[in-house]
Formats: C-alpha cells, sequence, structure tokens
C-alpha cells in the first residue's frame, strides 16, 4: 500500500513536471532572447547620450557581444527545436 502511494506520486510529479517544464523552457528562452537584446540596447544607449563619458569603444564592443550572442543563440534555437528532425 505505501509502495503505491509513493509510485502515483512519484507518476504524478513526472505528468506534471513534463507540462510544467514545457511552459518553464518556452519562457526561458524568451527570456534569454529579451537579455541579450537589452544587453544590445543598454550598450549602444551611450551613442545616443550627448554628455555620457562612457567609453565608446567598451559599449560597442559589449553590443556587438551581444548581437553576436542573440545572433547564435537564435541559430542554435531554430537547428534545434524549430526544425523537424531528419
Amino acid at each position: 500500500m505505501f509502495l503505491a502511494v509513493i509510485i502515483n506520486f512519484a507518476v504524478s510529479l513526472l505528468l506534471m513536471f513534463s507540462v510544467c517544464s514545457m511552459l518553464l523552457y518556452t519562457i526561458l528562452n524568451v527570456s534569454f532572447q529579451i537579455q541579450f537584446v537589452l544587453i544590445v540596447v543598454h550598450s549602444f544607449s551611450v551613442f545616443f547620450i550627448e554628455d555620457c563619458e562612457y567609453p565608446k569603444m567598451v559599449a560597442a564592443l559589449v553590443g556587438l557581444q551581444g548581437v553576436f550572442m542573440l545572433v547564435l543563440f537564435y541559430d542554435f534555437y531554430q537547428k534545434a527545436y524549430m526544425r523537424k528532425k531528419e
């Protein structure tokens, strides 16, 4: 009896985890994309503020790194999850 309760509980957790994991996975993917876009916008905002003394070269490098990460993550996402497996 005790073993059956534990098995039922474990199966319930697994089912709940599989549904929640897909939702969580989607949320995390979108949040990573938003994160990279915010890094790029924040880095390049230095060029539009007139009295900002932050080094423009550092801002450009950080912004370009954010662009590269966004492109690489999008490429990975397309290859791993959007295209049908052959």
